[in-house]
């Protein structure tokens, strides 16, 4: 079969239930993306150049454990660098309402320069990687900060996680930048 080409043709994928051959195409970008990737972050987080660059290597090097971690450090480090704000943190207006939204999203939202507010989608429910432990059975995926930097998870190590964590911090630089 042919090569998606759009986030879409990746979605029509995955409602076919063709969870391999998209995680395989994801794979294959990102690991060709790196070292753009790596680039981006640097240009616009210079003073964590050294981290990030570690947490690359770790990538490389296969120390998926250590990549994940030292990276997941830094989405709330880029938030809170750019609007002293924090991802995986609430935002505190929702809290009583038991909704999450990430702190930074408000301020996202409300950047008049955000011309494409579909960017911030992912901000607008919660995910495996930012929800409260007690509703995880509700994801596929069991990949969630709290669980790893709090070392209750400790099957998270795997490459396909580490390039996840990638592409969410290289997503956090991007709607940021």
């Amino acid at each position: 079969s042919c090569l998606p080409k759009t986030p879409l043709e990746l979605g029509d994928k995955l409602k076919k239930g063709k969870v391999d051959e998209v995680n395989q195409f994801l794979i294959e970008y990102y690991e060709n993306e790196l070292e753009n990737i790596r680039i981006r972050l640097i240009k616009k987080n210079v003073h964590r150049e050294e981290i990030i660059n570690e947490g690359l290597e770790n990538h490389m090097k296969k120390n998926y454990n250590s990549s994940i971690t030292l990276l997941l450090t830094q989405v709330d480090g880029l938030c809170y660098d750019k609007t002293k704000k924090l991802f995986f943190k609430n935002n505190s207006k929702l809290t009583r309402n038991n909704k999450y939204k990430p702190e930074i999203e408000e301020i996202l939202a409300n950047d008049t320069a955000m011309l494409l507010k579909e960017f911030l989608a992912p901000m607008n429910e919660p995910t495996a990687i930012n929800e409260l432990t007690s509703k995880l059975e509700r994801f596929p995926v069991r990949l969630n900060r709290h669980e790893i930097l709090h070392g209750i998870d400790y099957n998270y190590g795997t490459k396909i996680n580490s390039l996840k964590i990638i592409s969410f911090l290289s997503y956090i630089n991007d709607v940021l930048n």
